[in-house]
Formats: structure tokens, C-alpha cells, sequence
């Protein structure tokens, strides 16, 4: 016996979005992402730990993600790769790319520097990949929030 949640997600998303526009759809997605990530921020500041923080937020929330540094042959990480390999709300970010977006916005903010989205499960891809690129005003940025808190 099948259930239905995704199809009763879409309705109230469309009710939402009728009746408070999008502006009410960008925020209820930011606000579901900030809560998940709402401990992400909670630890060390540098890169690598944060977004294994991120990555933990995300599986606990039934998104089973990894978190991948990508490295040439010799020599520092270039960057990190989030991959999400499940996602519990791709079936509504279909017709509401708000969800992702959000989403990508949050990983910026947390991570303290530009993200790009390489692949996601709503362009049929198996799993929606965010690069985090790691450069010298990454650590810095990231030296300061230690420094502020």
C-alpha cells in the first residue's frame, strides 16, 4: 500500500504559494533549511569540520549525504563536495525550485564562501553534488568567525 505525502506536500505548497506568493514559498523553504542546519554552525570553524557538520545536519534529516575532498594527485585540498544521495523533498522541488535554492544560499552562508551546484536528483541526476571550493580567503574568513565568537 502507497502513500501520498509527496502529493499532500504539493498541494499545501501550491496553497502556500497562492495564497502568500512566492515570497511565502523562498521563505518557508529558507526557513526548513535553517532549521536543519541549525547545529551546523556549532564547533570548529574551519571548512572541513563545518561542512561534516553540514553533512551530519543533512543525513539526520533523511538526506544521506557525503562529504568528498577533492585533491590533485600532490599537494592541498582544491575543495569539498557535498553530495546528497537521497533527497525526502525532490518530488516537491520539482515543481518548487525554491527548496533548492535556499538550500545552496544556507551552504554559502554557512560555509563562508560561494557554493555551485553540480548536479541535483530534480535534474535526474543520482545525486544532487554542491562544490565548496577551498582557497586562501576561505581560511581566511573562516580564521575570522573563530575570532569573533
Amino acid at each position: 500500500m502507497g502513500h501520498t505525502y509527496d502529493d499532500l506536500a504539493v498541494a499545501a505548497m501550491r496553497q502556500l504559494r497562492e495564497i502568500g506568493g512566492d515570497d511565502a514559498v523562498r521563505t518557508f523553504a529558507r526557513r526548513r533549511i535553517d532549521s536543519i542546519l541549525a547545529g551546523a554552525t556549532d564547533g570548529s570553524d574551519d571548512l572541513e569540520s563545518t561542512a561534516d557538520r553540514v553533512a551530519a545536519a543533512l543525513t539526520k534529516a533523511g538526506y544521506a549525504t557525503t562529504v568528498t575532498a577533492v585533491t590533485p594527485v600532490s599537494g592541498p585540498i582544491h575543495g569539498i563536495q557535498l553530495c546528497q544521495h537521497h533527497c525526502p523533498v525532490s518530488h516537491v522541488a520539482e515543481e518548487f525550485p525554491e527548496f533548492c535554492e535556499t538550500e545552496r544560499e544556507a551552504f554559502a552562508e554557512i560555509l563562508g564562501t560561494h557554493v555551485q551546484r553540480l548536479a541535483t536528483i530534480v535534474n535526474g541526476d543520482c545525486a544532487c553534488t554542491t562544490h565548496v571550493p577551498v582557497t586562501e580567503s576561505t581560511e581566511t574568513t573562516t580564521s575570522k568567525q573563530g575570532a569573533s565568537t
